[in-house]
């Protein structure tokens, strides 16, 4: 049986022909003195390839191929993905260099990642904020279609694909905190609050010191705010701390933020605005809770009719921090600040649509990162457009129409499950598809 591995988002079909039409590929032919048959070496970019001819020049290749495709064709069901052989933490290492750890993962919890290093008995523990990426060997078909299905939006099949995973004998152990915890992502996402509380509850129940136990708590509190049940959303966060209180002085900070985030979104701006303001100083060991705390109190501003105020918090944001994730919030902010401006003048919607733009190009959010100030500067870069359109004689109008109803788009099909997208849905209904 042969094994394929595909690697890059390159083909099998692309792969192979490069090839079979590469005249290097006689370097990969192993001769055998027995038979006449040749085969490329298999290794990660190579396919068994059986009966090739000993012709030259363009038949050759095209024998090859031939060869190739009659190969596909009556062995194609016998294909399947080249298992890894090993787990792979890549993480920061000194100098901001990364490493990468292979063996084999034993356990994933708050305290970070232990993988048993390939070659010896050595145990090696990674911690979570300094990995970048986790490859993992032998992913189950039903998770990586899941995962899939879950990227497109499909919670409901997403659920099912998952639920499957988790009930084949084969599964890893070490996949189940993971098929958990995006059972209850897909309900959360599909706005089904009780069952995705639930969800969380089970990813506790079963890890109690997850490796997601941050996502966990806050997503929980998310549910029961969306419900909506602000004491219950508070009292969750409350026991986030309690149970938590060994991760440390940042974490505890992060539950104070997410509170404010909480109070805010319930229009209790004078409470948030207490928060924020004692996030200001008290995280200034953590910059990038001080960053948020900042941008909550420039959006608090902003809501109490209080621009330059915001202006100064966003500001604050792009003169010192670092981080792009809290400079794409603050560009949002300012952009905020100049289209709630009454008297707002083409140059004022201009400069808007440059401070949203600024935040969707050159601060788009990392991988791993929260998307929604992405999201949020896409949308309103569609809203900007419409409005300089209203400024515009007829003639010109159609350019910004045009470039408003991409961004929409743009948006809808980058991030399916945006909570902008049924706004982005209507505005492109109103400016007709």
């Amino acid at each position: 049986m042969a094994r394929l591995a595909l690697t890059g988002g390159k083909t099998v079909l692309g792969e192979i022909l490069r090839f079979a039409q590469n005249d290097t590929v006689e370097r990969f032919l192993m001769v055998s003195n027995r038979v006449k048959n040749r085969r490329i070496n298999l290794d990660r970019y190579h396919i068994l390839v059986l009966a090739v001819t000993e012709r030259k020049g363009w038949k050759m290749k095209l024998l090859k191929i031939l060869a190739v495709l009659t190969f596909l064709v009556f062995s194609l069901p016998s294909l399947y993905l080249m298992a890894q052989e090993t787990d792979v933490v890549s993480s920061l290492g000194p100098d901001n260099k990364i490493i990468d750890d292979a063996g084999e993962i034993t356990g994933e919890t708050y305290d970070g990642v232990d993988i048993k290093l390939k070659g010896g008995a050595t145990t090696k523990k990674i911690k979570l904020e300094l990995i970048k990426n986790v490859t993992y060997r032998d992913e189950p078909k039903d998770y990586i279609n899941a995962k899939q299905l879950q990227e497109a939006g499909k919670y409901t099949q997403a659920v099912e694909s998952y639920k499957k995973a988790l009930n084949d004998t084969r599964l890893r152990a070490i996949f189940k905190q993971h098929v958990l915890y995006n059972v209850a992502v897909c309900y959360h996402n599909a706005k089904q609050f009780d069952d995705a509380m639930q969800a969380y509850d089970e990813v506790l129940k079963s890890f109690e010191k997850t490796r997601y136990f941050k996502q966990v708590y806050f997503n929980k509190s998310d549910c029961a705010a969306k419900k909506p049940d602000l004491k219950m959303a508070l009292d969750i966060l409350d026991d986030a701390k309690v149970k938590g209180r060994d991760l440390g002085d940042k974490f505890l900070l992060e539950v104070d933020l997410r509170k404010a985030n909480l109070l805010e979104d319930s229009n209790k701006l004078d409470e948030a605005k207490a928060i924020y303001n004692r996030l200001k100083t008290s995280a200034q060991m953590q910059p990038s809770i001080r960053d948020r705390a900042l941008i909550g109190l420039g959006r608090v501003e902003l809501a109490n009719k209080n621009p330059a105020g915001a202006e100064e918090a966003f500001n604050e944001v792009i003169e010192k921090s670092n981080d792009a994730v809290a400079k794409a919030g603050a560009y949002n902010g300012m952009g905020d600040c100049l289209m709630v401006n009454p008297k707002a003048d083409y140059k004022t919607l201009k400069n808007a649509l440059f401070s949203y733009l600024r935040s969707k190009l050159l601060y788009p959010a990392p991988a791993g990162e929260p998307t929604i100030e992405e999201e949020k500067a896409i949308y309103n870069a569609g809203l900007s457009c419409e409005k300089l359109a209203q400024a515009l004689p007829q003639e010109k109008k159609k350019v910004y129409i045009n470039n408003a109803k991409l961004l929409y788009q743009e948006l809808k099909q980058k991030f399916p499950g945006s909570r902008f997208v049924s706004e982005a849905n209507k505005r492109l209904s109103e400016l007709g598809k």
